[in-house]
């Protein structure tokens, strides 16, 4: 429980976040049929994507619940380094 509530602190809420929870009472599926989902933030603060759906080879399904969860941060931007005061001397009249 302590380990869980450090990780929780250390890691920052993430800039985007999806949450879907999906219930049918019927899903058919078409032979060949593919999906699939992608997070990308440019720059990358670390992305990831999880999905809990039931894996059959089944065409047709009753009563299905999926869950898909996406979050994506974007990475701060690279520190800059400090911009030197240009120095002016006026010649003397």
């Amino acid at each position: 429980m302590i380990l869980w509530l450090l990780l929780a602190v250390q890691t920052p809420a993430p800039d985007i976040e999806l949450d879907v929870r999906l219930t049918a009472r019927r899903l058919e599926i078409q032979p060949g049929a593919r999906a699939s989902l992608a997070v990308r933030a440019n720059p990358n603060g670390g992305s990831a994507v999880s999905v809990d759906a039931p894996r059959t080879g089944q065409r047709a399904l009753q009563n299905v619940a999926v869950r898909v969860q996406a979050q994506a941060r974007v990475a701060p931007p690279p520190a800059r380094p400090a911009l030197q005061e240009e120095t002016t001397q006026e010649s003397p009249r």
